[in-house]
């Protein structure tokens, strides 16, 4: 183990200089990963040996001097009790009975034990079945035992502790066959198309940047925005913007987890960066790496009443469960890999009218070149019996030089061949408790911190770079009740989404080119005139934050004849607090400069701002200068509003079963949601039908009908 030890400290030492490397933004990112590194060398020292329930099969036993000797019982962590069968099945409620009937060693008479039964303890293990046994294989496809000899001394007596004799004692090992059990999704009796991505499929598929979206490309019903597949923008790793059923890319349900993980900050926002508009979020507020994963569902049509805020459809991102079996470090695990790709990796197929773009590329929309790097780490287990953790760092960082300029800025400035870099940094911070108190209850609770930076500057102005800032925290809770009457499950979630902008510069100049000013672009190739920026447009923030609950409760089937019904029930309540600050005043001028001639010297004005240069404008006649005959400014100040909003449903899905005229399953529900924004309230019905033809499996003909009612969020 402190070989392990060493291992992990020395691979997380790396990932702290990896973080350095690429100039992490924020002292809460640097904070998280020495806390993360922290937390992964802790778990790492955790003895391999140790057990959480039920003691494996040596360390379950009293060990003599020589450590193949086994002794006949085996003792259990959590009990006294002894077991004489080598086989121990855990289950919640009912001993099971079996036809096998191992050797039988007679004991004293005190001892004695007569049963042609294998005994069962019973105990809460989440149904699991745990084999006791011998370290050995038998190779058989039936669950014969396969007897060792004994001698007469083992056959008569029975010692309470180890002996030499009793490593000759019978063994039976059973290989059992193995049991898959499979069950019917509900998405797929109502919904047009298979959405469902599971486990194997996210592990089997490349993962691109790592985001959910990027895996969506295999489902028929989603389509990608055209910008974000272009071969020309191999830097980039925001997640794409999907639509769902051909409605807009910011009109569907983003949920991690059951939740809300939706960016209302003006998705629909664009590339634009002034004075008063900023680049638009993502309409999935938080990029989620998909190793985390255990499925992603996608519901575009005849969508259950007990999801609301969309009119394009859902997408469910599941986080998976803690592994319960052995690893490397035990009960835990732990998986750490690296990603790289680069311009030089990287075939371009171009357009022919791209090709000089390309080559003279000064903004982001031409990448001719690119690093990125991805790092992922976790960690997962079982804490107790009873509390599993998962826990995951993810970063993507790419870094993308560009010509500072447009082409056309070709004259004058010793930085004008200079490359400057543009960034794009994500990080992804997460932990998840499953903690199951009762063998009917569960309660999960995660936290994750998902920041992303984009680091942009403008290619007609000096001193212009600038930040976008998005992504943000999110915090759950869920509990789950599997009652006698059915399963409550409630959930409550706070995020804390941004879409901000932190710029290089509090003011926005523009310039007649000059000898002093000489970085700008010419509009005349002959006398070298232009007109030139420098500065942007200030710090912006744009903040939402959300709290949502939501009490689901769906009853257990009611069988009535040949009919099926389960009924549904629920609530939502949430609130949205949505601000836009300036954070400085901001200074612009306005127009053109006017050249300064004669006696003309320059000064500070009446508002502290010396917007002036005595450097004589090229192509002016008698030039002395310039100066600015006009600003305007914007002043820092917040504005911002609140929204409260419910949502009621009630849902039963029937089953009825025809025999040989097949099966009909109908869902019928209805969906009130209402806010104090717009005071009104919607009225929602959900109707899907769903009918199978009777014939072979083989020729299986399924028909779907489905007429609901879709109503987008309120923000």
């Amino acid at each position: 183990m402190t070989f392990l030890r060493n291992i992990f400290l020395c691979v997380f030492i790396n990932m702290m200089c990896i973080n350095n490397v690429f100039a992490t933004t924020g002292w809460v990112n640097r904070l998280l990963l020495v806390l993360f590194i922290f937390l992964f060398g802790l778990f790492g020292v955790l003895d391999s040996k140790e057990n959480f329930g039920v003691l494996d099969s040596k360390s379950s036993l009293e060990d003599s001097k020589d450590s193949k000797n086994i002794e006949s019982k085996f003792a259990f962590s959590d009990s006294k009790e002894i077991i004489e069968s080598k086989l121990a099945f855990l289950d919640k409620k009912d001993s099971i009975e079996s036809s096998l009937t191992p050797t039988h060693r007679p004991t004293s008479k005190e001892d004695s034990i007569e049963s042609n039964s294998i005994n069962v303890v019973r105990r809460h293990f989440n149904d699991e079945i745990l084999i006791l046994a011998e370290n050995e294989t038998t190779e058989s496809n039936s669950l014969s035992p396969t007897h060792h000899p004994t001698n007469e001394k083992d056959s008569n007596t029975q010692t309470p502790t180890t002996s030499k004799t009793d490593s000759k004692e019978n063994i039976e090992s059973y290989k059992l066959n193995a049991v898959t059990t499979t069950a019917n999704n509900p998405l797929k009796t109502y919904q047009s198309s298979s959405g469902v991505v599971g486990k194997e499929l996210l592990e089997s598929n490349p993962s691109g940047n790592g985001d959910i979206t990027s895996i969506l490309k295999i489902l028929p019903n989603v389509q990608f925005d055209a910008a974000q597949n272009k071969s020309t923008t191999p830097g980039e790793i925001d997640p794409a913007n999907i639509s769902i059923s051909g409605a807009q890319f910011y009109q569907n349900n983003f949920q991690l987890d059951g939740f809300n993980m939706n960016n209302d900050l003006d998705p629909a926002g664009g590339t634009t960066n002034n004075q008063n508009n900023l680049r638009g979020g993502k309409s999935q507020g938080l990029n989620v790496d998909t190793s985390l994963l255990d499925s992603i569902n996608v519901q575009d049509s005849n969508i259950s009443a007990a999801y609301g805020g969309f009119t394009g459809g859902v997408v469910e991102a599941n986080i998976r469960k803690p592994r319960r079996d052995k690893g490397m470090l035990g009960s835990w695990h732990s998986n750490i890999s690296y990603q790289f790709t680069s311009d030089k990796l990287t075939e371009y197929i171009l357009h022919p009218d791209s090709i000089e773009a390309m080559a003279t590329s000064s903004d982001e929309n031409y990448q001719p070149n690119f690093t990125k790097h991805l790092v992922r780490a976790n960690v997962e287990g079982y804490v107790t019996n009873n509390l599993g953790i998962v826990a995951s760092f993810t970063t993507t960082q790419s870094f993308i030089p560009l010509l500072p300029y447009l082409a056309t800025y070709s004259q004058g400035g010793d930085d004008i061949t200079q490359k400057r870099e543009q960034k794009r940094q994500s990080y992804n911070y997460y932990i998840k408790a499953n903690y199951n108190p009762l063998e009917s209850l569960t309660i999960e609770a995660n936290l994750g911190y998902m920041p992303q930076y984009n680091t942009y500057f403008n290619n007609t102005a000096r001193n212009s770079y600038y930040e976008m800032q998005s992504g943000g925290w999110q915090a759950g809770l869920k509990a789950m009740w599997d009652s006698s009457l059915g399963l409550w499950t409630n959930t409550l979630g706070y995020n804390f989404l941004e879409n901000s902008r932190r710029s290089d510069a509090n003011y926005f100049y523009q310039w007649r080119r000059s000898a002093e000013k000489n970085w700008g672009g010419t509009s005349n190739a002959t006398t070298g005139a232009g007109i030139l920026f420098e500065g942007g447009f200030g710090n912006l923030d744009q903040i939402q934050h959300t709290l949502n609950y939501k009490s689901d409760f769906q009853l257990n089937s009611i069988d009535i004849w040949n009919t099926s019904n389960k009924i549904r029930v629920g609530l939502e309540l949430g609130y949205t607090k949505a601000t836009r600050n300036r954070l400085n005043d901001l200074t612009a001028v306005q127009g053109n400069p006017t050249n300064m001639t004669g006696n003309q010297t320059c000064g500070v004005d009446n508002l502290g701002l010396d917007l002036c240069s005595m450097s004589p404008v090229i192509g002016q006649a008698n030039s002395v200068g310039q100066y600015a005959n006009r600003i305007y400014i914007w002043k820092a100040g917040q504005s911002g509003f609140n929204v409260f909003n419910y949502g009621i449903y009630l849902e039963d899905d029937t089953r009825f079963d025809f025999g040989n005229f097949g099966m009909l399953n109908a869902r019928l529900g209805i969906r009130l949601d209402g806010d104090n924004y717009m005071d009104k309230v919607t009225f929602a019905p959900r109707f899907s039908l769903n009918y199978v033809a009777p014939w072979s499996d083989n020729y299986k003909t399924t028909i779907i009908f489905g007429a609901n009612r879709y109503y987008d969020a309120i923000c």
